[in-house]
């Protein structure tokens, strides 16, 4: 049996309520339970949850927000002259990161944080063609069209999709 927390008088199973407030925290009878903990007793027993919008102080707002360089330093290993990406990989084998809530490539990162800005419509291409480098001295822009004269004239056209038979 329980005691309600104000008038001390025993409740029959299932005829309770829970205010769960902290400075009224306690088991009441139906004569003696705040109205809002009555309706919030009758929304919990419906199923019906009404959430309240997030303060403006979220706590996602609240998280300090990394800079690239905090962000790249920790997740490369320097060997002989190329510097390899060891987190989070593409499906390409590209490196990848995740900056101010935008997917990047860790290469392009890498020339953002030495080099500045990648304008639009150019990409950074690799000179050693090594995929997880991301060393900046390894790296140049050029457009896309570049990109793939870059990789034909280096023999990485790869898949049967790509070859042509030209001497038919």
């Amino acid at each position: 049996m329980r005691v309600c927390k104000k008038c001390d008088k025993t409740l029959p199973n299932k005829c309770y309520y829970f205010d769960n407030k902290r400075q009224n925290f306690g088991v009441y009878c139906r004569d003696c339970v705040s109205i809002e903990a009555k309706r919030r007793y009758q929304e919990k027993k419906m199923g019906i949850f009404i959430r309240k919008p997030y303060p403006k102080t979220h706590r996602f707002s609240l998280r300090k927000h990394k800079t690239l360089g905090q962000k790249f330093w920790p997740k490369i290993q320097k060997e002989n002259s190329c510097w390899i990406w060891i987190a989070a990989m593409a499906s390409n084998n590209y490196g990848h990161l995740v900056h101010e809530g935008k997917d990047l490539y860790a290469h392009r990162g890498s020339w953002e944080l030495h080099n500045g800005k990648i304008p639009n419509g150019l990409c950074a291409l690799h000179k050693c063609d090594n995929p997880s480098c991301v060393n900046p001295k390894h790296l140049f822009l050029g457009t896309y069209k570049d990109n793939t004269q870059d990789m034909i004239s280096k023999g990485r056209r790869g898949g049967s999709r790509h070859v042509h038979n030209l001497f038919v």
